[in-house]
């Protein structure tokens, strides 16, 4: 997110991106949103089609625009511009490998949702550490002016490196032996060392919108709000229990267990019940003469013809069930 200042030039970083996104990264291999999100931002900086501005200067971010003259909007339309093709070749790839990641574990609606929130607090905490550093350090923060995308691409990164703790930390091909938790400010640093004219403010409002993400209380706020405005639980209910089930085994014939159930029953005896209930359907074929049944179709083999199976709808008789487990281990 640098300060605005720069020249727009020829369109190079849009064939770069073009190039990385079909020639190494794969465009089978960007998630929807994130696609979605890069081809907007393209249209925007080419001005494909109409504008509610026409430079950068109508809608870059600073105290005095946004809270002064009330002009909110800013907070959005000063995300999606960028100065160059090089700002946004810069900021649409690191965008796109942090899309790949997220969006796939988050889903790509929520993946939106996560952007949308975290464009409209990075905005709204560079004004507020905007207003802080012109009453403690000099009032020409005031007019400070920014755009970009970058901002929410730290906010990202926090996050990113929060579920994957093991991802490579490099900085323009430059392998940095630091701690995920630390990289980030590290590499908020060495922007500002090697672009200066980089918005410090924008990039450090996005670490904090991030950080409030993975260890304060945004997550569970967006999680509660979007429960709420979609209609969906925050929580998995639990089977209902008592509904009808079906036990079945291999080669046997599948029935409703309330069939057998006595009143009074506990829910694990009325299951035990119709477990032992369905060994004497008396559609289960015996088998006999089959040299693979298995050891616990043994029950089949018996030949005493007092056992006799009950027809459907009757209760089992219990001490006829003990006889023939007696008779199954003997």
């Amino acid at each position: 997110m640098p300060g605005v200042g720069r020249r727009r030039g020829a369109p190079l970083g849009i064939l770069l991106l073009l190039f990385e996104v079909f020639g190494i990264v794969g465009i089978n291999r960007v998630p929807p949103i994130t696609l979605c999100v890069t081809v907007f931002m393209s249209t925007v900086y080419l001005r494909l089609f109409k504008l509610p501005w026409t430079s950068p200067y109508d809608v870059c971010i600073s105290v005095r625009h946004v809270w002064f003259r009330k002009e909110w909007w800013r907070i959005f339309y000063g995300t999606v511009e960028h100065t160059d093709d090089m700002h946004l070749y810069f900021n649409m790839i690191s965008f796109i490998w942090k899309g790949i990641n997220l969006e796939k574990r988050l889903g790509s609606l929520k993946f939106l949702y996560v952007i949308i929130v975290f464009t409209t607090l990075t905005g709204g905490c560079l004004v507020a550490l905007s207003g802080v550093a012109s009453e403690l350090l000099d009032a020409h923060f005031l007019d400070q002016c920014a755009v970009g995308f970058s901002g929410v691409i730290f906010a990202l990164k926090v996050v990113t490196t929060y579920y994957w703790p093991s991802t490579q930390n490099t900085f323009l091909g430059m392998h940095l032996p630091l701690s995920p938790q630390y990289f980030v400010w590290a590499e908020l640093l060495l922007i500002q060392l090697f672009v200066p004219e980089a918005s410090f403010l924008g990039h450090l409002a996005g670490i904090l919108v991030g950080l409030s993400y993975v260890k304060g209380p945004l997550k569970t706020m967006m999680d509660a709000f979007s429960s709420i405005f979609a209609g969906f639980p925050t929580f998995r209910s639990r089977p209902d229990r008592s509904q009808t089930r079906e036990y079945t085994r291999p080669g046997a014939y599948s029935q409703r267990y309330e069939q057998f159930i006595p009143p009074g029953m506990s829910e694990e005896e009325q299951m035990d019940e119709a477990v032992r209930a369905s060994l004497f359907d008396h559609n289960i074929p015996s088998n006999r003469n089959s040299q693979s049944q298995p050891s616990h179709d043994a029950y089949q083999e018996t030949s005493d013809s007092s056992f006799s199976t009950p027809s459907s709808g009757l209760y089992p008789n219990l001490e006829r069930l003990r006889r023939r487990r007696l008779l199954r281990f003997s």
